[in-house]
C-alpha cells in the first residue's frame, strides 16, 4: 500500500451466503490518495469468482481422471502431433519400455521399434493421416527385459475445438502371446506334431511347386516315398512312445541327408516322402541322382536306433517317382511312388525301386488278390498240404506243413504270391492260427493211428510277436488234444533280428510245454553262435539256396559244411529242405545232415492223401 500498488488479498476467501451457499470471491486492495498524492486510505474490491473456481477444478478433475484411466490398465497409449511426433506416453507405456519421457519424446521412441518393422509402420502412419483417418499395424517393440514383443498399434484422429486434425491418439496392446498361438496353430496346420517336419497338406503345396518349377527349367526332379519295414513290431512289442522315439530318429537323419531346398515330410505312421528338386536335366542322370539319395536314406535308416541300452534295427523300402515337364497331376505322383515302393517291398524289402507304367497293372493284380485273400479266409478255401521229411534218406520221421490257397477262378495260387500279400496286411495271423490248428488235428490223428511223427509249423514273425500268440496255443493244444512234443514251430531268422529277448522269452515258456522249436532258412540272416546258445532250439534248418548248387558249388559247399557244423557244436538236429538229386543228398549225408526234404523224396500232397498214405 505505501508503494502505491493495486494487490490481492489472496487467491480466493470463500464466503457463506445468507441462504447458506459456499461462494468464492476474489478481492484485491488499491490506495486512495489525497491531491498531494498522500494514502489517505485504501479500496477493497470483492468479485464472486465461484463459476470459475468450479470450472478450474472440473477441468483438473478431468485430467486427473483422464490420467487414471490412461494408467489403470494395460494399454500403452499415447498422443501425437501430425507429423507423428509423440508428445504423451501414459505409465504403462515407460514402464513397458523402460526408458524416461524425454527419451521418447518426439520420434525417439521409434529407436525401441524393431528395423525390420519401421517402414510398415511409417508407411500405415501416412496412408492414415493423408486421409485423416483411422489406422492399426502390428509390430515389435523392445520391452524394458531387453527382448522384442509384438504388439497391435491402433489410432484414431485427434481434433481441436473447431474441429480441425492435430494428430493421433492411440494405444498399443501386447499380442506376443496370440502371434505365437497363432503361428504354432499354422505349424500344426502345415507340419507333424511328432515330428515337426511338413504333413501331407505342406507337401503337396510344395510338390505343386516343384512341378511349376520343372515346366518352367525343363530339369527333373524326384519323389522318395519310404516306408519304415516291420516298424508295427517295434510298437507291438516295445510299446507306441518307443516308437514314437524311432519316428522323431528317423526324421532328424532324413533331415539330416538333404539340401536346403529340399523336403522331407511325414505322411502319417511310419510314412515318409522327401522331394527331390533341381535334378538334372538329362532323365538319365536325374535318376541316377535321385538313386543316390535313396541309396544314402536307405544306409542311414538302417543303423541302429539307441534307447536307454536298447538296440533297434530298422530298415526302409523306397519307392522313386522322377518328375518331369510331362508330368502334371500331384495325386498321379503321389499315387505312382507309392506303387514304387511296395514294388520295393515285394522285391524283399530295404530296396529301392522306380515307377514304372507296367506297376500300375502289378497293383491292380495285388490289390485283387488281397481282397480274394480275404473272401478266402472267410470261405475256408485253403488246404493244409504236407512235405515228408526223412531220416537218413529213407525213414520217415515227420513231416512239413504248406498251405495251399485253391482259389475258385485261379485255381491253386502259389503261396510265394500271396503268403507276402499276408505278412503285408496282417492276414498271415489268422492265416497262421489255422494253420497251426489243422496240423495239431493231423498230429491228434496220427496219435490215434500209433504213429510218433512230428510236424512242423511255420510261424511268422508277425503272429510270434503277437500278444496272445502263447495263450493261442495252448487252447490249439488242448482242443486238439495234440502231444505238444510232436510239434515243431519253425522260426525264420528274422524274428530275432529286433525282439531278440522277447522270442527267446516266448520260445523258453513255449518250450516248457513240450514243443521244439527250429530254426528255418539259416545262414541267410543274421545269428550268431552266441544267440543261438541262449534259444531252446532243436534244430537247424538248412535253407535250399544252400543246397541247390551242392556238391559242384565250392563255396556253397562250405557253408553247407558250416553250418552242420555249428549245429553238432550246439547238440541239434540238421534238416537240409530242397533235396531235389541223390548227388546233393550224398553229399549232405556224408557232411554230418540227419534229415532232408525235396523232390527227391517226397512231393507235397494234402494232408488227408499223407495221412492215408501214412496209415497204409
Amino acid at each position: 500500500m505505501r508503494e502505491g500498488r493495486t494487490v490481492g488479498l489472496s487467491n480466493h476467501v470463500v464466503l457463506i451466503t445468507a441462504d447458506g451457499q459456499r461462494r468464492h470471491v476474489a478481492d484485491s486492495a488499491a490506495p486512495i490518495r489525497d491531491a498531494r498524492g498522500d494514502v489517505q486510505g485504501a479500496v477493497l474490491v470483492f468479485r464472486d469468482v465461484t463459476e470459475a473456481y468450479l470450472m478450474r477444478k472440473a477441468l483438473a478433475d478431468s485430467e486427473q481422471h483422464f490420467r487414471s484411466l490412461a494408467n489403470a490398465g494395460l494399454a500403452l497409449i499415447w498422443t501425437a502431433d501430425a507429423r507423428g511426433d509423440r508428445d504423451y506416453f501414459n505409465e504403462p507405456w515407460l514402464a513397458f519400455t523402460g526408458q524416461p519421457f524425454e527419451a521418447q519424446r518426439g520420434d525417439g521412441w521409434l529407436q525401441g521399434m524393431h528395423p525390420e518393422d519401421r517402414l510398415a509402420w511409417r508407411a500405415a502412419f501416412e496412408a492414415a493421416a493423408r486421409v485423416q483417418g483411422d489406422y492399426r499395424v502390428e509390430y515389435r517393440l523392445r520391452h524394458a527385459d531387453g527382448d522384442y514383443r509384438w504388439v497391435l498399434e491402433q489410432a484414431r484422429p485427434r481434433r481441436d475445438s473447431d474441429g480441425l486434425f492435430i494428430g493421433y491418439v492411440g494405444h498399443c496392446l501386447d499380442v506376443t502371446h496370440e502371434k505365437a498361438a497363432d503361428a504354432e496353430i499354422e505349424r500344426l496346420a502345415y507340419h507333424d506334431a511328432l515330428t515337426g517336419l511338413p504333413n501331407r497338406v505342406l507337401f503337396r503345396d510344395r510338390l505343386e511347386q516343384a512341378l511349376a518349377h520343372v515346366h518352367r527349367s525343363g530339369r527333373h526332379g524326384a519323389v522318395l516315398f519310404l516306408d519304415l519295414d516291420q516298424f508295427k513290431r517295434i510298437n507291438d512289442v516295445y510299446g507306441h512312445s518307443l516308437g514314437d522315439v524311432v519316428l522323431v530318429e528317423m526324421a532328424q537323419r532324413l533331415r539330416g541327408l538333404l539340401r536346403e531346398g529340399d523336403t522331407v515330410a511325414r505322411l502319417g505312421g511310419d510314412e515318409f516322402v522327401v522331394l527331390l528338386g533341381d535334378l538334372a536335366g538329362e532323365a538319365e542322370t536325374a535318376a541316377a541322382q535321385a538313386m543316390n539319395v535313396a541309396e544314402k536314406v536307405r544306409a542311414s535308416i538302417e543303423q541302429p536306433v539307441w534307447h536307454e541300452g536298447l538296440s533297434l534295427m530298422l530298415a526302409t523300402s523306397i519307392g522313386v517317382r522322377l518328375l518331369s515337364r510331362d508330368v502334371e497331376d500331384i495325386d498321379d505322383v503321389m499315387r505312382t511312388a507309392d506303387m514304387a515302393m511296395y514294388r520295393a517291398k515285394a522285391e524283399g524289402r530295404n530296396r529301392v525301386a522306380f515307377f514304372e507304367a507296367a506297376m500300375q497293372a502289378s497293383l491292380l493284380h495285388r490289390y485283387e488278390l488281397e481282397q480274394d485273400l480275404r473272401a478266402a479266409l472267410r470261405l475256408g478255401q485253403f488246404e493244409l498240404w504236407v512235405q515228408a521229411q526223412f531220416e537218413g534218406g529213407a525213414k520217415m520221421n515227420g513231416a512239413e506243413a504248406l498251405v495251399r490257397w485253391r482259389h475258385p477262378v485261379r485255381g491253386l495260387v502259389s503261396p510265394a504270391e500271396f503268403i507276402p500279400i499276408a505278412e503285408e496286411t496282417g492276414l498271415i495271423v489268422p492265416l497262421g492260427a489255422w494253420v497251426l490248428r489243422s496240423a495239431c488235428e493231423a498230429i491228434r490223428a496220427l496219435q490215434g493211428a500209433g504213429r510218433s511223427l512230428r510236424i512242423s509249423v511255420n510261424v511268422s514273425a508277425r503272429q510270434f510277436l503277437e500278444h496272445d500268440f502263447i495263450a493261442q496255443v495252448r487252447e490249439i493244444l488242448e482242443q486238439s488234444g495234440a502231444d505238444p512234443s510232436r510239434l515243431t514251430l519253425e522260426l525264420t531268422e528274422s524274428v530275432l533280428i529286433d525282439s531278440f529277448d522277447v522270442v527267446a522269452g516266448r520260445m523258453r515258456e513255449l518250450h516248457a510245454l513240450g514243443i521244439r522249436f527250429s530254426l528255418d532258412d539259416f545262414g541267410t540272416g543274421y545269428s550268431s553262435l552266441a544267440y543261438l546258445k541262449r534259444l531252446p532250439l532243436s534244430e537247424l534248418k538248412i535253407d535250399r539256396s544252400f543246397v541247390r548248387d551242392v556238391p559242384a558249388d565250392p563255396e556253397d559247399a562250405a557253408l553247407v559244411e558250416g553250418i552242420i557244423a555249428v549245429a553238432h557244436l550246439l547238440h541239434l538236429d540238421v534238416v537240409a529242405e530242397g533235396v531235389e538229386t541223390p548227388e546233393q543228398q550224398q553229399f549232405l549225408r556224408a557232411a554230418g545232415c540227419g534229415s532232408f526234404q525235396g523232390f527227391l523224396l517226397h512231393r507235397p500232397q494234402p494232408i488227408d492223401d499223407w495221412l492215408k498214405d501214412v496209415f497204409g
